[in-house]
């Protein structure tokens, strides 16, 4: 007979625990969406590719300086891409 109450309670105690713990999961799921808001970015490394190669020729914004998106931050050394222009006019000549 104890064993009945024994094992009765086990399922209680499990169906209160098991009703505790999805309730804690709709909640967490309730939260999911798109926020906005303003902040700042820190970052320890950002790699940046270009179409074209070339060299840093001078750097448009200091650090902590607010951008604009298209914005440019960099300006490259024209000195391929000239060459390449060169190039290319010189093989349209002949």
């Amino acid at each position: 007979m104890k064993a009945k109450y024994f094992v009765f309670g086990l399922i209680v105690i499990g169906a209160a625990g098991f009703a505790i713990w999805k309730n804690g999961q709709l909640q967490a799921n309730e939260l999911s969406g798109i926020a906005a808001v303003n902040g700042r970015l820190e970052l320890k490394r950002l790699d940046i590719a270009t179409l074209y190669p070339g060299r840093v020729e001078e750097i448009l914004v200091q650090e902590g300086d607010e951008v604009q998106r298209d914005q440019p931050l960099a300006r490259l050394s024209s000195g391929i891409s000239q060459a390449q222009v060169s190039a290319a006019q010189a093989q349209k000549k002949r």
